[in-house]
């Protein structure tokens, strides 16, 4: 079922989505979710503020690792 959710990155409310329809982070969203991460936040903690799953984060962290961009 879907809802709103305050994000705490962005300070916007977001729709959550259920599995059918997965959420939608926008680029600069996802760069600040990984410079949290980096900043030393738990990785449990983003995982469960943000509601994605853990290897969701990792393909972010390394993607920004590897080539500064979180796309494929």
């Amino acid at each position: 079922m879907d809802g709103l959710v305050w994000d705490r990155a962005t300070k916007e409310m977001i729709i959550t989505a259920d599995q059918n329809h997965p959420r939608h982070y926008e680029e600069e969203s996802k760069r600040q979710i990984v410079q949290s991460y980096e900043n030393g936040k738990l990785s449990s903690r983003i995982r469960e503020e943000y509601s994605i799953p853990r290897s969701t984060l990792q393909r972010w962290v390394q993607g920004i690792r590897n080539s500064g961009s979180t796309r494929g």
